[in-house]
């Protein structure tokens, strides 16, 4: 069986449209072409998120019509896949049975590919679980589909009267079954991944599994170093579990192109393959298919499927000095963004929009929650809003780079961050220290919180890392996020929104 290289998304981190969109946002029938387009860019994956948004569940109909002979050379369930993201029932507040409507969805899905196609192919067959914390809630959606989808097959409708049963009726119900991929984003799920993928094998028979490793949210939440080790360790627990149980594992990381978010970008494929080696599918997001040339693209394309896999396991003293390392960083990146989240939460609003989303009631909503009392607007959200303010989330927190030092770690970091100096380098191209003492000035900031980025961007600096623009496009970068910090409170939405949009087309990427 072909595992994918490649997996489009939808997540809406791009500053630039592609040219087929009509507006300022890719709208729920844009992503029917969207994921065509992917497809023939080289992704041989398509996520479809039903998490937040309005959802389109005739997308293999609709697929299969908009370019029938692309699709009869490139057969869905075979040489390309699509893989659901459905709402977590555990987390999600008033849309709690949108994961009953996807899962119905497949099947007719299954009948359409088969007739067309004029063969057995599934071509959804995969559902992901945002937020997993535990093995029972990947056992609730599986069971749900074998029983409620599936198992209604064998209902009869009045045995008394007739012989009829639902499949007699509707037609045998396929896939007979799913497999269901762990979406694993928090500290505690991330570091104790072996007991949600052992827990699953040992009620679940399986010949492989694809978990999922998250890395925005850890980032948002934790810090940029915390979250890069945080994977690491998780990575090499998934190889520990494949040698444990046999079951083969097939790893994915889902980036975006600024490193707070992963650094994956035409112009960093060689260090990003390099420090996520583990990997066998990457995710291709919003900006790494529209704000790069195409040819760029498909140069990278063509790396990752070159890319071979190597499995990487640390031993148990390694990893719990990484652990020391993650606490070091995420208590004093978490004090700072603590101080500075109103002000984030004020400018996020100014961050444009570049999906159509449906009204989200859930228990996050669409914000995350640092710690109690502190929330913040999600990842892509957040990435943007810190970089209009020419304060680069990936500096903040690395006061704690004392400490680490002090403990004799450093070296150790180095040896599992391997492109450490690389990502910080590209974040200090858009650090404005002018902006901190202005913020502060401004009472955006406390005098404490604008203590602690200076000092961060010290730590930086004595590590022969050279902030500040390094060019002409970072320069109109660093002015932009002058009139950002200047044109707080003052500036209309729009013009705010504007300045946002400018800025993120210098850096390639909205957050």
């Amino acid at each position: 069986m072909k595992i994918p290289s490649i997996m489009s998304t939808q997540h809406p981190d791009c500053a630039s449209l592609p040219d087929w969109v009509h507006g300022k946002r890719i709208t729920n029938s844009d992503e029917i072409k969207e994921a065509l387009f992917a497809f023939k860019l080289g992704c041989d994956e398509q996520l479809w998120d039903w998490e937040g948004k309005d959802v389109d569940s005739h997308v293999v109909r609709k697929l299969l019509l908009l370019d029938q002979k692309y699709f009869r050379e490139n057969v869905l369930g075979e040489d390309l896949f699509i893989t659901y993201r459905v709402p977590n029932p555990d987390l999600e507040g008033t849309e709690k049975k949108l994961i009953v409507e996807a899962l119905e969805s497949i099947p007719k899905g299954a009948d359409i590919a088969r007739k067309f196609y004029g063969k057995d192919v599934d071509p959804i067959f995969e559902v992901a679980i945002p937020m997993t914390t535990s093995h029972l809630q990947m056992l609730r959606v599986s069971s749900f589909y074998d029983k409620a989808v599936v198992g209604k097959g064998e209902i009869e409708f009045h045995p008394e009267i007739e012989r009829l049963d639902v499949k007699s009726w509707i037609g045998e119900i396929f896939p007979k079954s799913i497999n269901i991929i762990p979406l694993v984003e928090g500290a505690e799920a991330m570091l104790n991944i072996e007991s949600i993928l052992e827990g699953f094998i040992d009620k679940k028979r399986v010949e492989h599994m694809r978990p999922w490793l998250a890395r925005s949210d850890p980032a948002l939440y934790y810090g940029n170093i915390p979250c890069v080790l945080m994977v690491k360790i998780a990575s090499s627990k998934i190889w520990e579990v494949e040698a444990k149980t046999g079951v083969k594992m097939y790893p994915i990381i889902a980036t975006g192109s600024l490193p707070f978010r992963g650094h994956l970008r035409p112009d960093n494929i060689d260090g990003f393959l390099q420090e996520y080696s583990g990997f066998k599918t990457f995710a291709f997001q919003s900006a790494m298919k529209y704000d790069f040339p195409e040819r760029d693209v498909r140069k990278a394309v063509k790396k990752i499927k070159e890319h071979r896999l190597k499995k990487k396991v640390m031993d148990a003293d390694e990893s719990r000095e990484l652990e020391r390392i993650i606490g070091a960083f995420s208590e004093e990146y978490k004090e700072t963004i603590k101080g500075m989240a109103p002000m984030i939460n004020k400018f996020s609003p100014f961050v444009p929009g570049r999906r159509t989303r449906s009204l989200h009631i859930g228990l996050f909503g669409y914000s995350r929650k640092l710690t109690s009392g502190v929330h913040l607007p999600r990842a892509i959200e957040f990435t943007a809003a810190l970089y209009s303010l020419g304060i680069p989330p990936e500096v903040i927190g690395m006061r704690g780079w004392g400490k680490v030092e002090k403990a004799g770690l450093k070296d150790l970091l180095l040896k599992h961050y391997t492109n450490f100096r690389k990502d910080m380098a590209f974040a200090s191209r858009f650090l404005c220290e002018a902006n901190i003492a202005e913020l502060k000035r401004k009472g955006l900031i406390s005098k404490k919180t604008a203590g602690e980025l200076e000092r961060d961007a010290e730590m930086v600096k004595g590590l022969d890392i050279k902030i500040g623009p390094q060019n002409l496009q970072d320069e109109n970068h660093i002015l932009l996020s002058k009139m950002a910090v200047e044109g707080f409170g003052k500036l209309s939405s729009g013009e705010m929104t504007d300045v946002v949009e400018r800025a993120a087309h210098i850096r390639k990427s909205l957050g």
